[in-house]
């Protein structure tokens, strides 16, 4: 038999080599399918050892609220010791609710759970002979002020390093002069403003402003260290309605300036939140545990997780996985559906072949056998070619996919990843992308045993489709043959 099957091959050379070729093309794409999967989940697993688990600690607003009914409602409660000389209906009891204060937080970013940290406060200002912007559709242009708290007119922002934040990562905020505000801007009143508020005032880089606070109790004279233009023709909604919530009045400094801005103590500047990167998600209960033993109380405060950024930097990353995984099921479905209709085309195409071996006493079983293996033995040439050849392959791959890419973000520029105690990493998601074709060679000369296991899944639907469509081998008999011929002659 194993004769018959080679010499039926090199009778037919151009079939033979049509159906090896076909099927080494139908084993590339499932090998191509099959890394695009590994790469994509390592890249995936990658991002996830970059990002970490962000994890938020804030003051428990809910108790705020009610410390402050309880102030109204009990001041004749309140300790005198508490009280000060502030207003009383103002005072929060100690016990009720703690602020944030950048001391604290410090101390829990020196935790080994934490990799990074980023500490935010925003309030609203007024400006002194300093005039914000006002949307297209807003129809205010002056000051109001009622029992004496003032309209706000900017939304005075402190950070500890605004390069990494949302705005910044997203290019929806540019900085196309100085610097933005680090770690070394802290105990300043240094500030990046919008190119379209610094124009209005014709301001420029080492100018000053002044801020105050809308009760008029605090002012600061902020300098200009940095300027960043706006991505967004035109703000809507309330945006659009009140100007300190335009990105046009969107002041960014230091949380230290904010402190002092809004009657903080100035050597431990109170904050609104404080945001530490995870080294690793499985950390977080852990950094839960230490941050309340740090002083972190959950009566006071909220500790919860944000798992945004990841989720941000992934979403590439799974449609990429669910592209893979379709396209090797379709390409499976394919080479079934091809090897079952190269069966049908062959059985008849070679019928009186087949009539010719049973007349001369072939069994069924021995010819359906002989073009089993006949068609087995192709695909599997064809399947061990597509390994062999899928380094190659697959580097073409990459530098055509490469190609295309560099031409799409050809006017885009690298991001550095940054890392430190008061650094987010600075990961973007094209980044993630190019990583995954980048490693698809690399993923396949390390994943033998998973390619193996795809060629088996091709075989064993390949077997099946030519079982399928040799059955009727099987059912043949002579004398159904001869009363066809008796028929044709006939005839």
């Amino acid at each position: 038999m194993i004769k018959r099957v080679i010499w039926s091959i090199f009778l037919r050379p151009s079939y033979s080599f049509f159906v090896i070729f076909l099927f080494f093309i139908m084993g590339s794409l499932m090998l191509l399918g099959l890394s695009w999967n590994n790469s994509a989940e390592n890249e995936i697993l990658s991002a996830r050892n970059k990002w970490g688990l962000k994890a938020i600690v804030q003051v428990n607003a809910k108790n705020l609220f009610e410390a402050k009914a309880n102030s109204k409602s009990d001041k004749n409660k309140v300790p005198s010791s508490h009280l000060g000389g502030t207003n009383e209906l103002e005072r929060f009891l100690p016990s009720q609710v703690a602020p944030l204060t950048m001391k604290l937080a410090d101390e829990v970013s020196t935790l080994t759970e934490v990799k990074s940290a980023q500490y935010i406060s925003v309030i609203n200002t007024i400006g002194n002979n300093f005039s914000p912007v006002i949307p297209a559709s807003s129809k205010k242009s002056s000051l109001l002020t009622s029992e004496g708290i003032s309209e706000p007119q900017f939304q005075l922002i402190g950070v500890l390093k605004s390069e990494v934040l949302d705005e910044f990562k997203s290019r929806k905020y540019t900085l196309i002069s100085g610097s933005d505000i680090s770690p070394a801007d802290l105990n300043t009143n240094n500030a990046i403003v919008e190119l379209g508020l610094a124009d209005k005032n014709q301001l420029k880089m080492g100018d000053s402003f002044e801020l105050a606070s809308i009760d008029g109790k605090y002012s600061e004279i902020f300098v200009v260290s940095g300027i960043f233009i706006s991505g967004i023709a035109q703000n809507n909604g309330l945006a659009g309605q009140l100007s300190f919530l335009s990105d046009k009045n969107q002041i960014f400094t230091s949380v230290t300036a904010v402190s002092a801005l809004s009657g903080g103590v100035e050597d431990n500047p109170i904050i609104d939140k404080a945001i530490f990167t995870l080294k690793s998600p499985e950390s977080y209960e852990n950094f839960r545990f230490k941050a309340m033993e740090k002083g972190v109380n959950l009566t006071f405060y909220d500790i919860y997780t944000n798992d945004s950024q990841y989720k941000n930097a992934t979403i590439p990353l799974v449609k990429m996985t669910s592209m893979g995984t379709g396209l090797t099921l379709t390409i499976m479905i394919f080479v079934f559906v091809i090897t079952f209709g190269i069966l049908i085309f062959i059985r008849k195409k070679r019928s009186e072949e087949i009539q010719t071996l049973l007349f001369y006493g072939e069994s069924n079983r021995f010819v359906f056998t002989q073009f089993l293996i006949e068609i087995i033995f192709l695909i599997l040439i064809g399947f061990i070619l597509a390994i062999v050849a899928s380094p190659i392959t697959l580097v073409e791959t990459t530098k055509f996919i490469k190609e295309v890419n560099s031409i799409i973000h050809e006017n885009s520029s690298n991001n550095i990843v940054r890392e430190g105690r008061y650094f987010v990493d600075n990961y973007r998601t094209s980044t993630n992308v190019e990583n995954v074709f980048s490693s698809l060679g690399i993923s396949l000369k390390q994943e033998l045993f998973d390619q193996v296991g795809l060629l088996l899944i091709g075989l064993f639907l390949c077997a099946n489709a030519s079982i399928l469509a040799l059955s009727r081998v099987l059912r043949m008999s002579k004398r159904n043959l001869l009363m066809d011929s008796d028929l044709e002659e006939s005839t």
